[in-house]
């Protein structure tokens, strides 16, 4: 889960940004401890990603000035268990 701080818009600044980020699992299954989260970037919707640094529970990114910004997520837990999120245009800038 992202949990960018963004304006009543849905913009964020340009330059150096930081987004939370969070792994949940579903209701219900078994718990199981996160092995690996991997987080990209795009910045021409979903056209081309490229890798975000992950660290400390938080995302860091740059923005470009204009347009908007999607993220994809890989989570991959220590039983071999993966999901992956992508969400296009997550925000704008």
């Amino acid at each position: 889960m992202f949990t960018p701080k963004l304006d009543d818009h849905n913009h964020a600044p340009a330059g150096r940004f930081t987004i939370p980020v969070a792994v949940q699992r579903q209701p219900g299954a078994a718990a199981s401890q996160v092995d690996t989260l991997t987080v990209d970037v795009s910045y021409d919707d979903g056209a081309t990603w490229q890798s975000a640094k992950v660290s400390g529970g938080k995302v860091h990114v740059d923005n470009p000035t204009g347009g908007a910004v999607s993220l994809r997520a890989t989570a991959t837990d220590r039983a071999g268990n993966k999901v992956e999120q992508t969400i296009l245009r997550a925000y704008l800038v």
